[in-house]
Parts: structure tokens; C-alpha cells; sequence
């Protein structure tokens, strides 16, 4: 690379936006892409009057990416200077074009509302937004995932001609979501977003029931099958019935049929699915399953780094080094951590406490004391909790606790609003709903909870995991991620604060963090 030049392109729902202007070699646009892909746009050629030769644009640049970003090229520059010469400073943009500071977290009020893809028309919410975080551009690609990266291009490539349906399995945190959110941008830019439905395996059975129940089908199915993809999150997750069995399978089927395209994912991979599979009548792995494996240390460190940055949390490589040091065997939780860190950081910077990445740290993954199950007298006092006056702003909020532990609700409350004292947290919650679940019963608890929730109206769910001499107990981390999932998948937030012998007050933190936190 013979120089380089960073200029400034903003755009409204990307204030860090630059466009990297190099003259060099295809080998060198292959040595960026691979560095830096993440911020990374498509190269593009050029003829400019300084003797560019190609652009990349870059995408939410903070201000530690720049700086490793810029580091990277000036010794990639600085190895083509011949061996004599004295060293040359590349070419840069104008002062006006160095980049102002990256603000220690990104206010969520100011990003910008994801864009829908879905047919216009009455879909009764099947759909969900995309993400305009999560494209090809923004994903890190390794031998952990790129066999799924070639798999969605090549379906991008060709609908509905070779890999139909592509079903991409794997544990939580290899990139599932990110993948199909990825396949709905390319594919709404190529067919236009009027021809994609992206949704959840859970919401679309849930929209499908109602539909049925309400009279609404036959409105309905024209525009759902009008589309020509089809995207469907966690299929594991479908809710199979009588009455809506019919439906779905007519659906399903018919984007595998018609030439359109079905696209899926799932923790397990469809030989795991057949039950499943008999009660859709449909072949989950007829067109290529891919499974997508657990990223590797460094390439952890590479995919955490790039999140933080296009969040705006300015932590360095080091400090991200630290955050995976503490999340420990945890990653495939990583994304709902991340989250929580952003959520603290916002909340530190607005109350004006200083931001350190150790202070951070210690307070996001303080295990706390050993909790006790509240006395018999505690649970008394807190029968009668009467939280603070909602305010206009308030969130509806449903307590969800195992089956005989309702008596618990109070005290729940009552610990859950002096979380939020103890910490500044200002948001307001009104309760809407107190809901008990049956933790002996394997299958089924996370759907009746989120229909629940869906009914009363909330927007945000207490819940207190199955006690440990419950049979989901053995099962507690998979009926979390059932029940985070489902509740996501309907747009309400989930705070998690564990059996009750573990609810410390940093248990009740977090789950406040989990209500706070920015959706992907």
C-alpha cells in the first residue's frame, strides 16, 4: 500500500461513518477485510485525482477502533516505503477530518429505529425489525462460522435454487442471529423489503393461533405468502397444535416448494427435531444444515472488541480482554453480558460517576453475598409493597415466580425497587401481572409464560428461576434461554434474577440491566 486517507462521511443513522481511500493492491483491501471486517463496507474502486485507486466505507467507528485502524495502515504503508528512503507520514483528511471522540456509551435515544422487513399489509405482528447492526459487512468470519457465511451468500445469490431450506444450527452465541439477520438485509436490498418476512418460530405459530382464533387467516396468508423469503429464528421454539398445525405447514411448504426461500435456525440440529418434523410434515435438513461452531480465543476477543465499538463503549483491546476473562466458560451468554455492560455504562455516565473498566467489571459480575431465602417475617413485611407512583413513562411489568412461591411477590417487588435506588435507576414499572409457572414440568412452561405476558400487556418480566429441588432445575440454563427467548420474540424485555437461595442484591442489578439494555 502505497498511502492512505481516512475522510469523514457521516450519515443520519450513522454519525461515524468515514470512507478510506488507499492506493494499493487487492492483497491489501484482503489484509483490511480480514483485520477489520467488521467495519468494513464493500471495496469499491476509484479514480481519483490523488491516485486512489479503491474506497472502503467504514461503519461506527469509535474512537479505539480509528486508532487500531490507523496504526494497522500506516505499518501496512510504511512495509511498501523502499528500504532507503526516509519514513513519510501518510496522507491524511484535513484537521476538520479527524474523527471528534466516541462518546463513552452511544444514548439509546439517539439510535436510529431499525428498519422493518415485511410486505406491507396486515401481518396481525408476524414480523420482527432487522437489526442494522447485524450484516455481512459487520460479521467476523473464521472457520468457527464460514461454512454458514458461504451457505447465506449463495442463497443471497440464488433464492430458492439450491439450499432450500437453509437450517443453521448451533449453541447460543456462535452468530445464528446475526446470520439470518444478515441474510434479511442482503436479500431486502436485492427483492426489496415488501418481500421479506423476518420473524420467530414462537411468534409466528403464536400470530398464526390468533389469526385462526380471530377470523383474521384468510387476510393473513395472501401476504405472507406473497413474499418470496421466509425467515424464521429458533424453530425450536415452534408451538404445534391442532389448530394451527395446518397453517404452518402450508406456509412453510410453500416457500420450499414454489421456488421462494426458507431460511431457519436452531440450537439443535434437525436430527434432534423429529418430532418436530412429523408434526410440520416438512424435512428440516431437505436443503443444507449448517452447523455453526464456538469461536476460538482470539477470535472472541475480535467479535467482542468489534460489538463494543459499534456500541460506542470505549474500552480498549485490553479491557475487552478483561471482560472475557471475567465471562470465563460463560460466552455463549456473551451477547446478554455485553448488553448489560453497555446498560451500566450509560447508566454510570449519566449520573456523572467516572467510567473504569475495573470498577465496570467489578460491579457487572459481583456474584454478591451468599443469598438467603427471605424469613417467613421478611416475606410479612413485604406482603403489602406498595412501589413508588408510576410515572408517565412507566414500563408494564409482570412477576413471574415458580408455582408455590407466590407469596414471594411482595418481597420481589420490594427488593427489585430498592435495586433501583441503590443504583440512581430511574425507570419507572407498573405491575400488570403476577404469574406463577410449574417448575416439575419439563416442556411447555416458557410458552404459557410468554402468552401470559403477551395477554396482560407487558412490556418487561421479573422472573425467578426453578428452585433447586424442582425437576427444571437440572434444566435451569436451557429454560432460561427458552424463556428469554420467547419473551424476546414478543418484545418483552426479560430480567433474570435466579432461584430464590441466589436473589443478592447484584442478582436484582442485573436484572434491572436486562430491562435497561439495548436491544439488538
Amino acid at each position: 500500500m502505497e498511502k492512505w486517507s481516512i475522510q469523514p462521511a457521516p450519515s443520519q443513522s450513522d454519525p461515524l461513518r468515514f470512507r478510506l481511500f488507499i492506493k494499493g493492491s487487492m492483497k491489501d483491501i484482503s489484509t483490511l477485510l480480514k483485520r477489520f471486517g467488521a467495519l468494513c463496507g464493500r471495496p469499491a474502486p476509484e479514480n481519483s485525482p490523488e491516485g486512489y485507486n479503491y474506497s472502503l466505507p467504514l461503519h461506527r467507528v469509535g474512537k479505539p477502533a480509528m486508532q487500531r485502524l490507523r496504526a494497522a495502515l500506516e505499518e501496512m504503508s510504511a512495509k511498501s516505503r523502499p528500504v532507503a528512503a526516509a519514513p513519510s507520514s501518510p496522507k491524511v483528511a484535513p484537521p476538520a477530518a479527524t474523527p471528534p471522540p466516541a462518546p463513552v456509551a452511544a444514548p439509546a435515544a439517539k439510535v436510529p429505529a431499525p428498519k422493518t422487513a415485511a410486505p406491507k399489509g396486515d401481518l396481525f405482528g408476524a414480523t420482527q425489525p432487522l437489526d442494522p447492526e447485524q450484516t455481512f459487512e459487520t460479521m467476523i468470519v473464521g472457520p468457527y462460522n464460514r461454512f454458514a457465511h458461504a451457505a447465506a451468500t449463495s442463497v443471497v445469490g440464488a433464492p430458492g435454487a439450491m439450499y432450500n431450506p437453509l437450517f443453521l444450527h448451533g449453541l447460543p452465541g456462535v452468530g445464528k442471529t446475526h446470520c439470518l439477520q444478515a441474510i434479511g438485509h442482503a436479500f431486502c436490498a436485492s427483492l426489496g423489503p415488501d418481500s421479506v418476512v423476518m420473524s420467530s418460530a414462537y411468534r409466528l405459530s403464536k400470530v398464526v393461533s390468533r389469526a385462526l382464533a380471530g377470523g383474521g387467516y384468510d387476510r393473513l396468508k395472501p401476504r405472507l405468502l406473497a413474499a418470496k423469503v421466509l425467515i424464521v429464528d429458533s424453530v425450536h421454539l415452534f408451538t404445534v397444535d391442532e389448530r394451527n398445525q395446518p397453517a404452518l405447514t402450508e406456509i412453510l411448504s410453500h416457500f420450499i416448494s414454489d421456488g421462494r426461500q426458507l431460511v431457519m435456525s436452531s440450537l439443535y440440529p434437525p436430527r434432534a427435531l423429529g418430532a418436530l418434523e412429523e408434526a410440520l410434515k416438512i424435512s428440516l435438513s431437505r436443503g443444507w444444515a449448517v452447523d455453526l461452531k464456538v469461536p476460538n480465543d482470539g477470535a472472541r476477543l475480535e467479535i467482542v472488541q468489534s460489538w463494543l465499538d459499534r456500541r460506542g463503549v470505549g474500552f480498549s483491546a485490553d479491557d475487552t480482554r478483561a471482560f472475557l476473562e471475567r465471562l470465563g466458560d460463560g460466552y455463549p451468554a456473551c451477547e446478554l453480558w455485553l448488553r448489560r455492560l453497555e446498560a451500566l455504562v450509560s447508566l454510570w455516565k449519566a449520573g456523572g460517576k467516572p467510567l473504569n473498566c475495573d470498577d465496570l467489571l467489578n460491579v457487572l459480575f459481583d456474584p454478591g453475598a451468599e443469598a438467603q431465602p427471605p424469613s417467613s417475617k421478611e416475606l410479612a413485611a413485604a406482603k403489602d409493597f406498595s412501589p413508588p407512583p408510576a410515572s408517565a413513562d412507566a414500563v408494564a411489568l409482570a412477576l413471574i415466580l415458580p408455582k408455590g412461591h407466590e407469596g414471594m411477590a411482595g418481597w420481589l417487588a420490594k427488593s427489585f425497587h430498592e435495586a433501583a435506588a441503590a443504583q440512581g435507576i430511574s425507570q419507572s414499572y407498573r405491575r400488570v401481572l403476577v404469574q406463577a409457572y410449574d417448575a416439575d414440568q419439563p416442556f411447555g412452561a416458557p410458552f404459557l409464560l410468554g402468552s401470559a405476558c403477551q395477554d396482560a400487556g407487558s412490556r418487561a418480566a421479573l422472573v425467578v428461576g426453578p428452585p433447586q429441588e424442582a425437576a427444571l432445575a437440572a434444566k435451569a440454563g436451557e429454560f432460561e434461554h427458552a424463556v428469554r427467548h420467547v419473551l424476546d420474540s414478543i418484545d418483552v424485555r426479560c430480567g433474570w434474577v435466579g432461584p430464590r437461595d441466589k436473589m443478592s442484591p447484584p442478582a436484582f442489578l442485573r436484572a434491572h440491566l436486562d430491562l435497561l439494555s439495548r436491544r439488538s
